[in-house]
């Protein structure tokens, strides 16, 4: 017995009518007869009792109707949940690291919310990889990040946009006039730094420890506006995505002489849907960092 041959039976016995059931469901009247037919073949019952054009279901009808009711709403209560569960992804959990967080976010306020007020955002400034981890876990539906590759198999990562972890500094810093720099050449240098297990730190100690260089790290701040403004003042100089900058005209972004390049990207859970808005949200992402790219506002 299918779900279709149990709906036009329902619509037969409250019509009381082949006709008019088939009118109800939007069907030929034949399909309905058949669909009877082969309903009373397979279960062997006598279901209705004919009177001319009126139908009268018998006893047994009866009580086939009770369980087939009971299946049907059954059916349509689970339509129903699949229905709120879908409703409650427009709940999003994103995370940003901070530097990314920082182009990102009031664009997010300014043009992605307004326009989907239907879609409610939870973000939460956090990178490296404990991100990556609540991602894993299913804490996060998706993050932006600079990903290892290597992190996870179970995590699924779409590129966003290539950019370079620069030395930035204050515009009165002589370095700031040079087209590049080597690691070496800032041995002198004092330097702030976000605190946290961020990716480009692990690169840029790891650049350092290569190059055999002193990397003398005065302050760790978990506010990326401590950095820059510390950096604007010339009283130390930091490491960050060339965009972080771009907007501070008392900060120069001077890139390597051997580029460390970096690879953002999107990730979620591999095997796990992603429901429209959640892609509705990973497109806007994408057109705004390809605006970037381009250097486009």
């Amino acid at each position: 017995m299918t779900l279709t041959q149990m709906r036009y039976f329902a619509a037969v016995c409250r019509e009381k009518s082949v006709t008019r059931a088939a009118e109800k469901l939007h069907i030929s009247q034949p399909s309905v007869t058949v669909a009877m037919q082969e309903l009373e073949a397979e279960t062997g019952l006598n279901l209705f009792v004919r009177q001319g054009k009126r139908i009268d279901v018998t006893p047994e009808g009866e009580f086939l109707l009770a369980k087939v009711s009971a299946i049907l709403h059954s059916v349509e209560q689970l339509s129903n949940d699949i229905g709120e569960l879908v409703h409650t992804k427009n709940h999003i959990r994103l995370a940003l690291p901070l530097q990314v967080g920082s182009i990102l976010i009031p664009l997010i306020f300014e043009e992605f919310i307004p326009r989907n007020p239907e879609i409610r955002l939870e973000i939460v400034e956090l990178g490296g990889m404990d991100s990556l981890r609540m991602v894993e876990r299913e804490e996060l539906d998706l993050a932006i990040t600079i990903y290892e590759a290597d992190y996870c198999s179970g995590l699924q990562y779409t590129r966003l946009f290539d950019s370079e972890c620069c030395f930035c500094t204050s515009r009165d810093n002589p370095l700031a006039s040079r087209r590049s720099v080597e690691m070496a050449e800032l041995a002198g240098e004092k330097f702030v730094m976000l605190q946290g297990g961020f990716f480009i730190n692990r690169m840029v100690q790891q650049a350092f420890a290569d190059a055999a260089c002193p990397l003398d790290v005065v302050l760790r701040s978990a506010q990326l506006h401590t950095v820059k403004k510390l950096v604007a003042r010339n009283l130390a100089s930091t490491f960050l995505m060339r965009e972080t900058v771009a907007d501070d005209p008392q900060i120069v972004a001077v890139p390597f002489a051997r580029p460390l390049q970096i690879r953002a990207g999107i990730v979620t859970k591999q095997q796990r849907q992603i429901y429209s808005d959640v892609r509705k949200l990973i497109g806007f992402v994408r057109e705004k960092f390809r605006q970037v790219e381009a250097g486009q506002p």
